[in-house]
Formats: structure tokens, sequence, C-alpha cells
């Protein structure tokens, strides 16, 4: 093939029989109209391929953005396994908590948020993920995992415990039976209150316990009830323990008397398979503290997951030997993936017959705090209303 110059390229043949100017010429507007419409029907194609274009190269950059981050935090890229249809994974990482809460409100899509501490300095970030996070988690090294699930203030969550005590100061003292006792009496008390039927198979037990301290995380996930938010579960959790020492109080004869004046009265639902509970250990300082940690329960709490330990300890959070709790998976990373799901406090799946607790603050505890260990809120009173069905906390 010969090249066309540019002269005979643009050289046009004169038409002088017919006069394609002329606007009476029958052939002209036909032509005209085609030729239009095909040129508007490019024009709107080009301008569909363009905006394409612009979107997938914006995607692409926040891809290439997103890995770099990734490389820079030390963790590897997981890939969806060649599934062009599996959701896509969301990683944020930000220095500071409320950056993160700005980056959660403008996602279109349901995040969850998470806090991790560097495996260098220990230094804590804040996370948002989505439910692709497990997967991603799951691949990381088992002495790199320092995470915690972020507990929103405002947020249905389950009743969740964090029991620990010295076992150097409390040498005769059988933790896992304390917290099946304990966990024995909050679902007696729920079912009282709130006309719930809990047993102690609801509960999921997380343990990392050393040789000089006990230490345990506990889930109760009654199905389709929650809590209003994490306070209206301090307030509950808060009721239970001191009634319970106030019973123990009485039986004992321990009141002293610079105590407030209380009635040595509670409930026979109150009475478990060891009618008379002491919840109250030694610290290392020598005085009585509570073995549940009341302090947990603020607003915006980090609460440490499954599989995870904190930066420079070797203690990993894993299920308890004696855990109630049913776990249909046997082994495996479906088992694991089972057991890191129902410990989640904020993972509440909602439904129809979703039933929403709430238990409020009304009355100061009868037992003075003693330092050396976080007290929690007040006591509130355990005459306060059930918990109502709302959608709208």
């Amino acid at each position: 093939m010969h090249a066309i110059g540019p002269t005979s390229f643009y050289k046009r043949p004169k038409l002088t029989s017919i006069d394609c100017t002329s606007r009476n010429n029958p052939l002209f507007d036909v032509g005209e109209n085609e030729s239009s419409n095909q040129k508007e029907k490019e024009r709107e194609l080009s301008s569909v391929t363009a905006v394409i274009h612009t979107r997938w190269l914006q995607k692409l950059q926040e891809y290439r953005e997103a890995g770099e981050t990734s490389k820079k935090e030390g963790y590897q890229i997981i890939s969806n396994s060649g599934n062009l249809f599996a959701e896509a994974l969301v990683w944020r990482s930000f220095p500071l908590q409320h950056l993160a809460f700005e980056f959660a409100a403008s996602c279109s899509f349901p995040v969850c948020m998470y806090a991790f501490e560097t495996k260098d300095s220990g230094k804590r970030r804040f996370l948002v993920s989505n439910d692709q996070f497990w997967f991603r988690y799951f691949q990381i090294p088992q002495r790199d995992r320092h995470f915690y699930e972020l507990i929103r203030e405002n947020t249905p969550c389950h009743l969740y415990l964090d029991l620990e005590f010295f076992t150097a100061y409390n040498p005769c003292l059988d933790g896992a039976a304390l917290s099946h006792a304990l966990l024995e009496a909050l679902c007696a008390r729920i079912e009282s209150h709130f006309k719930v039927q809990c047993t102690s198979n609801h509960a999921i037990m997380l343990d990392s316990s050393t040789e000089s301290k006990f230490s345990r995380h506990v889930t109760l996930r009654i199905p389709n009830t929650c809590f209003r938010n994490n306070k209206h579960v301090g307030n509950f959790v808060t009721a239970t323990v001191y009634d319970i020492q106030s019973n123990w109080y009485c039986s004992k004869a321990h009141i002293e008397d610079n105590d407030t004046v209380h009635e040595c009265k509670t409930p026979a639902v109150y009475q478990t398979s060891r009618p008379h509970l002491d919840l109250k250990v030694n610290n290392e300082y020598g005085q009585r503290v509570w073995f549940v940690d009341l302090g947990v329960y603020t607003r915006n709490r980090t609460f440490r997951i499954y599989m995870s330990s904190k930066h420079n300890k070797t203690a990993v959070l894993t299920r308890a030997v004696d855990c109630p709790g049913n776990i249909v998976s046997k082994q495996g990373e479906r088992y694991h993936r089972e057991v890191f799901e129902k410990t989640l406090v904020s993972n509440v799946k909602f439904n129809e017959q979703t039933r929403i607790l709430t238990y409020r603050d009304h009355a100061r505890s009868p037992f003075k705090a003693s330092k050396g260990h976080s007290q929690g809120p007040k006591a509130p009173k355990h005459t306060s209303q059930p918990g109502s069905n709302f959608t709208n906390p």
C-alpha cells in the first residue's frame, strides 16, 4: 500500500451538478440528520468511555496507595484467590481515633472498627475494615497480632466481662469455678429481670492466663437479644456483682460500721450452686478489689480479640478449655473464624425478633470503692424497667 500524502488526503472533488449547500435540496436534510445523529452518538460514547476510564484510574490509584500503606505497616497483601465477585477488602488505618470515625462515617457500606499496636514501637493505631477483616487477620503471624475490638459508644452490643486476679496473692482461689458461678448468677438475673431465657451455653470464654495471673474474657451472646450500648451493660453487671457481694457480706456478717446501711436481703434468684460468692480478690498491694474489672464499660472502649496478645507479651487469647459455649466447627480455619465471630462484642445480628435491653444508672454503690482496681460506674438499682424493643439506640 502506498502512503497517502497530506495533499491528496485533504483534497475534495468539486460538485458542479448538485448544490449541497442549498437547503432546498431534498437529499440535504436526510444526509445532514443522519450525520448529526451519528456524531452525537459518537460524542456520547466518547464521554461515557472517558468517565469510565477516569473512574478506573482513580480506583487503580486507591489500590496502589492501599498497597503501599500495607507494605509500610508490615502486612502482606492478601488476594481474593482469583474470585472476581468476592467482596473487596477494606483496610485503612489511622493514627487518631477521630480520623477513623470520620472515614467510617463516609463509607456507604457496613464497616467495623479495631485498634492495633504496631509490632515495632507498640504505638496504637485505629483500623477501619469490613467483613473481610478475618481473612487478612488470620494470615498475620502470631507474634504480630496485637488487635483490639473498638466498642463504640451508643452502639448495641452483647454482655461482656473482663475477669482477672494475681494467683500469688490468691493461692486458694479457683478462677474457673468462680467464673462459671458468676456467669450462672448473671443468667439468673437476666431471666428474672428481662424475662429472657439465658444459659451458660450462650457464653464463649477466652483465656490468656499465665502462671502469675488469671485472665479471661467472656462474651454472652443471647439469641435475638443485645444491650443498648456498653454503658447499659456496665450498669447491669455492676448491679449484679454488688448484689452478690452484698449477699456474701450479710452471710459472713462483714458489714462494717462505716459502710452505708443497706438491707441484707438478696432475692432467691441470685442464689446459685455456690450460694455465697465472694467477688473480691487480693491485689499486689494487699487490698481487696473486684474479680470483675468494672472499668471496661467506658465509651469507645477497646477489648482484645481472639488470637491476639498485648505488645511485648506472649499470653494469647484462646478458647478456654472449660468454655461452655458450643462451637459447631471442630478444627481448622472455620473453627477459628467461628470463635472469633462469636466473641466480638459489637457483632450484633438484627432481625424482627431482636430485643434491645436497657438498664439505667440510678443509685450509688452501698460499698466503698477500694484503690488498686477500677471500680467502674455507680451501682444501679436492680429495680429498673425491663428493656424495650427499639431499633434506633
